[in-house]
């Protein structure tokens, strides 16, 4: 079973990465500090459900690069995990 948690947290920060690289550069969203944003997403797991908590923290590095640090955060026998992606997008002039 941990595993397949793992296996779906992956598969979760894939897919929010695409979602926000997808977007035009000008509006992938970003603060001074950097933006934050974030929400349980539940999945079917083993006749039952799995939460997770997807947090995307997007940051300005220069006015024409940002960061995007996706984390998915889940409990399994009372221990906490987190799986990590980041990835620098730039606008080219």
């Amino acid at each position: 079973v941990g595993n397949q948690l793992r296996q779906e947290a992956i598969m979760l920060a894939d897919e929010r990465m695409n979602q926000e690289k997808s977007m035009p550069f000008a509006l992938i969203p970003t603060t001074p500090a950097p933006y934050e944003d974030s929400g349980t997403v539940q999945r079917p797991m083993n006749n039952g459900f799995q939460n997770y908590s997807v947090v995307t923290r997007n940051s300005d590095l220069t006015n024409q690069t940002k960061n995007i640090d996706v984390q998915v955060i889940w409990r399994y026998k009372g221990s906490r995990y987190v799986h990590s992606m980041s990835s620098l997008v730039s606008e080219y002039e």
